[in-house]
């Protein structure tokens, strides 16, 4: 996704923005164009950005900004100077020039049939259509350049009103357009084959663009949005939006769009970008004090909550449904007895659950089981009489963050289940799921983000030890190309999932390897912790051989359905120069030459010495980048992450181990001590008093997660030194090491030392 500010383009993977900016000097003058920002993108890989008298282009291979404007245009074959320019529906490029209208595609020019301010154009068929700030289009052939039509949608004094800029939208065998004026605009429709205009509305405010979706047209405004159903010609304004935490905005809105799975992206002067999932929440919550809350809390108040011991489980519920099958909550999870012979199925976190502390079961009207958790709520889809997919709703769903009670959740007898929790009841209707749980083929589309080679960032066509590894952006690349030693990479993808990013799932496998064609699956909460929680894949390939191999990368919201050919990545690792074929011939005529050296046992130790050396200094180079990133946290403020906000959702062996922990703060000081160019794992083992075996073994299984919680450890070391040697109060020694919150250091502290820094002081004084 791009997004525009302020002339600069920000790309959107999914989960973060990447920002490209552009300079004066990359502008292109158009002193016919009088407009705002206008983004066109063209078939050759351009992005054209017009905005009040210039455009800049971007090359969407590389995604930067290209400094020579002008050289792209005389590619295109255009030799004179460009006062305006345009890209029809089909990403033609046309030029307006003294000579007449350019086409970049047919290499010819057009005459232009008036001398008023050229404002869009289009093509449809044959027929070139040409809009001016008079309200005029004139058609015209492509193949002869005869006038065909000329037809103005409005006259009298509207033909002054409506001169500023123009949008324009092709729709079936017409157009819809949006005419400006100092304040106003016009909305119109032309009809190409009866060669008739329309105009829809009138406004006394600016229509700033619009997007067509389901055969309605949403019109962003000044003044929120309207909605244009086209069947109906009925128009809606929407001109306060429900925010998540109830609250509502009133904004302008410069632009708005639509995503793959139908979510609404608007993007507003003073807003920011603000983003709508294509359905509500399904959740609909209550808190105990609301007086809607007390019928619910009755019902659910007249279910007991026993302490049942079921087949040697402790159990928190146990449930009977609709094919006499036996589900039995319990702390270790979800436990399914189908038959009393069969072994039972368990459900935990592992396949799918958000918790493995069940709380509740309650069926459906669709025989669907529904799960209460102390981290949220789950459901697993039965087909065919088997469970074929659990999915799981959390925080990020609108539900509250709190443990649910045991046994309280139930049907009515209109489909809507009720569940309580510690402080709310909550209510949904399981037909209001729409997509998340339609389990049909939802093709998402993975794009490579960011790329490592040896633990090094890449970047698009820069060299890294004298090699380029990609020549076009992670988006758009497809060929990866290493040298002999650069043979381990770590790859990050994003499936463009906006709206659950929780609910994607990956298929991966490499062509190449020893186990070629098997297909590897990942998720969130599998045992791999190769997808984040925020729905990247961080897919590691170690040790990559000289030769040719094949990725191949699928996403979908299911685990089980997959739609399209995967995406592929081709990925050679190139021979080393010892063994190329001219080397080999020298290597021969030496060895019979001279035998009595021995020279392949040489060779063989040589290789094993620089294999070792090349091992050590790579693990030196992951030590010292691991230094500089917990450097990197000094000058941030320490604050609550999406984990600890979820719940700490994640698994234990994604945090640091205490035994690294502590071998890192003697490493830590001793590595920013010495010249970094003489350490070696000989001298860092003696620095933090363990063996080199044991010290690598530790590196290689720590260095890659998030230093985060050294930092945290670093500094309430520090507030603890603080706390024995001052008289600083909590909240100034929170402050002082970089806490975002007194509360927050409190948690953090008490966590680490068992005892509250009060406490602390006082012992330690």
């Amino acid at each position: 996704m791009i997004i525009s500010t302020l002339g600069n383009l920000n790309f959107f993977d999914g989960v973060s923005f990447t920002h490209i900016d552009t300079r004066p000097e990359f502008q292109y003058l158009l002193p016919a164009y009088h407009g705002n920002c206008h983004l066109y993108f063209d078939n050759r890989h351009h992005v054209w950005l017009k905005n009040k008298g210039v455009v800049t282009c971007v090359d969407m291979m590389l995604e930067h900004f290209i400094v020579n404007v002008d050289s792209v245009i005389r590619e295109m074959g255009c030799r004179e100077a460009v006062n305006d320019l345009f890209v029809d529906t089909l990403g033609a490029v046309w030029m307006v020039t003294a000579k007449g209208l350019y086409s970049v595609d047919e290499q010819k020019y057009h005459r232009l049939y008036s001398k008023k301010n050229l404002q869009d154009l289009d093509v449809i068929g044959n027929t070139l259509l040409t809009f001016f700030e008079d309200g005029e289009v004139v058609g015209q052939s492509l193949k002869t350049g005869r006038l065909m039509f000329r037809k103005r949608a409005y006259d009298g004094a509207d033909i002054d009103k409506y001169t500023r800029t123009s949008v324009l939208l092709r729709y079936e065998n017409g157009f819809f357009q949006i005419r400006q004026g100092i304040k106003d605009a016009i909305l119109l429709y032309f009809d190409v084959k009866a060669r008739k205009w329309t105009t829809l509305t009138k406004i006394s405010y600016h229509l700033n663009n619009f997007a067509l979706k389901d055969d309605k047209l949403y019109i962003p405004s000044d003044y929120g949005y309207w909605i244009y159903d086209i069947a109906t010609k009925k128009f809606e304004q929407v001109e306060k939006f429900t925010l998540m935490d109830g609250s509502s905005l009133e904004t302008d809105c410069n632009m708005l769009a639509f995503d793959r799975q139908g979510g609404m992206w608007i993007g507003t002067e003073k807003r920011g970008v603000l983003y709508s999932g294509p359905m509500a929440s399904p959740f609909h919550i209550y808190r105990m004090e609301q007086p809607e809350c007390i019928p619910f809390f009755k019902i659910l108040g007249r279910i007991p909550q026993p302490n049942i011991e079921y087949r040697g489980i402790a159990s928190n519920c146990l449930f009977r449904d609709s094919r006499e099958w036996r589900w039995q909550g319990t702390m270790r999870g979800l436990y399914l007895y189908r038959s009393e012979d069969e072994k039972p199925i368990v459900f935990t976190k592992q396949t799918g659950l958000p918790n493995n502390v069940v709380h509740a079961v309650v069926e459906d009207k669709n025989h669907n089981i529904w799960v209460s958790t102390s981290a949220g709520i789950s459901c697993i889809l039965i087909e065919h009489e088997e469970p074929v997919f659990v999915n799981s709703f959390t925080a990020l769903d609108n539900i509250p963050i709190e443990s649910f009670k045991n046994n309280r959740a139930l049907s009515l007898d209109d489909g809507t289940i009720m569940m309580e929790g510690l402080d709310h009841i909550v209510t949904f209707h399981p037909d209001s799921f729409g997509v998340i749980n339609d389990r049909k083929p939802h093709k998402l589309y993975p794009k490579m983000t960011r790329l490592q080679v040896n633990g090094n960032i890449v970047l698009p066509g820069e060299k890294l030890d004298g090699n380029v590894v990609i020549d076009q952006a992670f988006t758009r690349a497809t060929d990866i190309s290493l040298n002999s030693d650069q043979n381990s990479l770590s790859l990050t993808f994003s499936a463009l999932n906006y709206f659950r990013p929780l609910q994607t799932y990956y298929r991966v496998r490499v062509i190449g390897l020893d186990n070629q064609g098997e297909w590897q699956t990942f998720c969130y909460n599998d045992e791999h912790e190769q997808v984040d929680i925020q729905g990247r894949l961080h897919l590691s390939l170690l040790g990559l051989l000289p030769g040719d191999y094949t990725l191949e990368v699928q996403a979908s919201m299911f685990p089980d359905l997959w739609e399209g050919e995967p995406f592929k990545w081709q990925i050679h690792v190139n021979q080393p120069w010892w063994q190329t074929q001219a080397v080999h011939i020298l290597l021969g005529l030496l060895v019979l030459t001279l035998v009595i050296f021995n020279f392949v046992i040489y060779n063989k130790n040589t290789r094993l010495r620089v294999r070792r050396a090349n091992a050590e200094g790579e693990m030196i180079r992951k030590i010292c980048s691991f230094v500089e990133r917990c450097d990197s946290f000094s000058t941030e403020v320490l604050m609550p992450n999406q984990e600890d906000l979820a719940g700490n959702m994640r698994n234990e062996s994604a945090k640091l181990s205490p035994e690294f922990i502590a071998v890192m703060l003697k490493i830590i000081p001793f590595v920013r001590q010495q010249d970094r160019r003489s350490l070696t794992m000989q001298k860092l083992s003696q620095a933090c008093e363990i063996s080199v075996v044991k010290l690598y073994e530790l590196m290689s299984s720590e260095l890659y997660k998030n230093p985060r919680e050294l930092a945290r450890v670093f500094r309430l070391q520090r507030a603890a030194n603080l706390l024995r040697t001052t008289n600083f109060s909590i909240e100034n020694i929170a402050k002082e090491c970089g806490f975002y919150t007194p509360n927050y250091f409190l948690g953090n502290f008490f966590h680490e030392f068992k005892m509250t820094p009060k406490e602390y002081r006082a012992k330690k004084n």
